[in-house]
């Protein structure tokens, strides 16, 4: 017995360094940010025309012809129609606030409102007088945008890549240890773009400031560290 016990003790003396040795390895987890500019090339418009009358018949013959008189601006200015896209059409009857007979209604308000994108940005301001002297009268944007942000996204992902890698590097060389492999490497929250006004859009109308946008994107990478 005290044999076996002897054997046990050196063959757990022999496996202890080898278990060592096979332990994981030091890792390092950085984060980088990039990001790819370039000026917008689209904008979004909300605009809408909304007509008030006391018969809900007026109202809407209103607000029919101020909308064809909006259509007429768009064509002119060169929009396509699968750029047009109509985003709500309400008929509401108003009812006075005061205590009146229930039932009551003062008037009927019309309201019909597009979505619009315009891909020639030189025609925005001439684009915004035109629509309101032809009756719209509520326009909400615009929402500056590229026709292909997927090429500025794999931009500003490769940047976030070697930002990250170069971070890693600073860190490893200061531990005194080599960089290995990347382990893993995860994207942090959404590519987006963040918008900096700096351009006026300088047409004879309403005076826009297109300005530059960089799309941004961020990766967080694990790295093996090996000694040097």
């Amino acid at each position: 017995m005290r044999a076996l016990a002897v054997a046990l003790a050196g063959v757990l003396a022999l496996a202890l360094p080898a278990a060592a040795q096979t332990a994981a390895p030091p890792t390092l987890t950085v984060s980088g940010q990039g990001s790819a500019a370039a000026v917008p090339d689209l904008a979004r418009l909300g605009i809408a025309v909304e007509t008030r009358a006391r018969r809900a018949g007026v109202a809407l013959s209103d607000n029919n012809e101020a909308m064809r008189a909006v259509f007429g601006v768009l064509e002119a200015t060169g929009i396509a129609s699968p750029d047009i896209t109509t985003s709500g059409f309400s008929v509401i009857p108003l009812r006075p606030r005061r205590a009146e007979p229930e039932g009551q209604i003062d008037a009927f308000q019309v309201v019909n409102s597009v979505e619009v994108t315009l891909r020639d940005l030189d025609r925005l301001g001439g684009l915004l007088d035109a629509l309101i002297e032809a009756g719209a009268n509520r326009i909400s944007g615009p929402s500056f945008g590229f026709s292909d942000p997927a090429s500025l996204a794999e931009q500003a992902r490769g940047d976030a890549v070697r930002n990250a890698r170069r971070a890693a590097e600073v860190y490893a060389d200061a531990a005194g240890l080599a960089l290995g492999p990347v382990l893993s490497m995860r994207e942090g929250g959404s590519v987006g773009p963040v918008f900096e006004a700096r351009a006026m859009v300088a047409d004879a109308g309403v005076p826009i400031a297109r300005g530059e946008s960089a799309v941004t994107a961020s990766v967080t990478m694990v790295f093996a560290l090996e000694a040097r």
